[in-house]
C-alpha cells in the first residue's frame, strides 16, 4: 500500500529523524480533523485489525513533519511543494505508526537515559550540553516546549530501534573494490557478427514437417479472447450533454438508444484482442482491456481519448482458442524456419571455435578471412556501458567481456535475438590503485545508502503484511 509511493521517495528515505512542528500543518490538520469529526468519520485505518483514529494519526503526523532543518535546513521547503510535502508527512506518517506497533509487540523500551544522549548527540555532538541553549532552540527553532519534544523523541528512538534490529546493512571491502571496477574498468573487443539471415537460402521446409511442428507445438498458437463492440465518438459537449441526461450509463441496455437521442453515429468494430488497434483511433489499449474485460451486452464507462471521448458497448465475444491450421500457417512455418536457422548459426559458430580451439588462433582476422567473415572493434566500454549498441545494455555480455584476460577469445558463441557473436578481448584499462583509494569511502557509501533502501523498502513491505495495514482514507 506504501510501497508504490516509497518508492517514488526513495532518495529521501534515510533522512534523519529530528521533529519540526510546522504551525501551518498543525493549522490544515486541525481544521480537517474538525471536518471529520462533524462528519462523524474519525477513523483513517487499521493496524493489525485495531483502528487507528484521525487523533491518533496526527500523533504519528507530528512525528513525521521532519523539516530537516538539522540536517538540510531549508531544502525540505525550498525543494518541495506544500502538496509533495503533505504526502511525504504522511507517508512516514504511516511508517511511524507501523513501527510503534513493532515496538509495543516486541517490548522495546526507552530510558530517560537515552532520550538525554540523543538530545546531547542532535544537538551538542562535540561540545558540553547546555540547557539554556537547547531551550532556546526548542522553543524559537522548533516552537515547541522542550518537555513535548522530549515525549515524540522518545518515540522516535523506538522506531529507530525498531530499524536498526532489522536493518542491519553491511558492505564488505570486496565488494566495494567490485563495484568500482565496474564503473572504473574499461575493455575493448573484437568481435565476428552471424546473422541467422546468413543461412535462410539453406533452409528448406516440406509441407509435412510443417504440419508436424504444429501439431507439436500448439500451444505457441493460441490466440486471446477477443472483442466486437459497438462505438461512439464524443466531443467534449457531446460528453456533457449525455451525462446530464444519463446518470448512470451502465444501467442502459442498448448504446444506441444514446445514438439516436443525440444524433449521434454509431461504429462496429471487428473482432478485437488486446493488441489490435481500432480504424480511424488508433492504439488506444485501455479500450482493448475494458472491453475484454466486460460482459457481453455491458456499456463500457466513458474513456478520454487523444481526441476527445469513446463510449461503448461490447456485443460478442470469441473465446481464447488455437487456432487452426489453415489460419496459423504461415505463423508456424516463420517459427520453424527461425528454429533452424538458429541452429545452423549456433552450429556454424561452434565449428569456428573449435577450429580457432585446435590451430591455437590469436586474432580473430586470421579465421575471419577463412570463413570470409567480417571482424568488428569497439571502442574503450565500462561494465553498465552498452558493448554492442545493436543489442545495448547487456549485462550477460558485460559478465563475458569483463571476465576474459587480454588477447582470449571466449570458448562459446554470444547469442542474441538476431545475431551470434565470437569475442575476443583485445585491450583492457585496469583500476589505478591511488585513485582507488581516494575514492574508496565514497563508493562504500553509494553502495551501503543503495542496499540499505533496498531492505527498508523491503522490511516495510513485509511489515504492512505482518501488521494487515488498512488505510481508509489519503489525507
Amino acid at each position: 500500500m506504501l510501497t508504490k509511493f516509497r518508492r517514488r521517495h526513495i532518495k529521501r528515505i534515510l533522512w534523519g529523524i529530528v521533529i519540526f512542528v510546522v504551525p501551518a500543518f498543525v493549522f490544515w490538520g486541525s481544521s480537517f480533523l474538525r471536518r471529520r469529526q462533524k462528519n462523524g468519520q474519525n477513523i483513517v485505518g487499521k493496524i493489525a485489525n485495531h483502528n487507528v483514529t484521525y487523533s491518533q494519526f496526527l500523533e504519528y503526523r507530528t512525528m513525521a513533519q521532519i523539516s530537516l532543518q538539522l540536517l538540510l535546513g531549508e531544502d525540505f521547503y525550498r525543494k518541495l511543494s506544500f502538496k509533495d510535502r503533505n504526502k511525504e508527512i504522511e507517508r512516514r506518517a504511516w511508517e511511524y505508526a507501523l513501527l510503534l506497533w513493532k515496538a509495543k509487540k516486541e517490548k522495546i523500551k526507552v530510558s530517560d537515559k537515552e532520550v538525554a544522549e540523543e538530545i546531547k548527540k542532535r544537538f551538542f555532538p562535540k561540545g558540553k550540553f547546555d540547557k539554556r541553549l537547547y531551550f532556546i532552540f526548542v522553543r524559537r527553532i522548533l516552537r515547541i516546549e522542550p518537555y513535548i519534544f522530549e515525549r515524540y523523541l522518545r518515540k522516535i528512538i523506538k522506531a529507530e530501534k525498531v530499524l536498526n534490529k532489522y536493518l542491519k546493512v553491511e558492505v564488505s571491502d570486496q565488494e566495494v573494490k567490485e563495484t568500482y571496477k565496474k564503473y572504473n574498468e574499461k575493455a575493448k573487443i573484437a568481435y565476428i557478427p552471424i546473422p541467422y539471415k546468413k543461412f535462410d537460402a539453406e533452409i528448406k521446409l516440406k509441407e509435412e514437417e510443417i504440419k508436424n511442428f504444429y501439431e507439436k507445438n500448439k500451444e505457441l498458437f493460441k490466440e486471446g479472447a477477443k472483442a466486437k463492440i459497438k462505438y461512439i465518438l464524443l466531443k467534449e459537449n457531446d460528453k456533457k450533454e449525455i451525462e446530464k441526461s444519463f446518470k448512470n450509463l451502465t444501467k442502459i441496455k442498448n448504446i444506441e438508444i444514446i445514438g439516436k437521442k443525440f444524433n449521434l453515429p454509431i461504429k462496429t468494430t471487428g473482432f478485437i484482442g488486446i493488441n489490435d488497434t481500432i480504424e480511424g483511433i488508433g492504439e488506444e489499449k485501455k479500450i482493448n482491456y475494458v472491453a475484454l474485460s466486460m460482459k457481453t451486452g455491458e456499456i463500457g464507462p466513458l474513456l478520454k481519448l487523444k481526441n476527445g471521448y469513446i463510449l461503448f458497448q461490447k456485443i460478442e465475444e470469441k473465446p481464447a482458442s488455437i487456432s487452426p491450421f489453415s489460419t496459423a500457417r504461415e505463423k508456424v512455418e516463420a517459427i520453424l524456419r527461425r528454429q533452424k536457422r538458429e541452429a545452423k548459426a549456433k552450429e556454424f559458430a561452434r565449428n569456428i571455435l573449435e577450429e580457432i580451439k585446435r590451430k591455437n588462433i590469436k586474432n580473430l582476422k586470421d579465421i575471419a578471412e577463412e570463413y570470409k567473415l567480417e571482424v568488428k572493434e569497439t571502442d574503450f566500454v565500462k561494465y553498465y556501458d552498452p558493448i554492442l549498441k545493436e543489442i545495448g545494455p547487456n549485462e550477460d555480455l558485460s559478465k563475458i567481456v569483463f571476465h576474459l584476460k587480454k588477447g582470449e577469445i571466449w570458448s562459446s558463441p554470444f547469442i542474441s535475438s538476431q545475431k551470434i557473436y565470437i569475442i575476443q578481448l583485445t585491450d583492457f584499462i585496469p583500476i589505478e590503485k591511488e585513485k582507488f583509494k581516494k575514492e574508496k569511502e565514497k563508493y562504500k557509501q553509494r553502495l551501503f545508502v543503495q542496499r540499505a533502501l533496498l531492505k527498508r523498502l523491503k522490511f516495510f513491505s513485509q511489515l504492512e503484511k505482518e501488521a494487515n495495514l488498512v488505510i481508509y482514507t489519503q489525507l
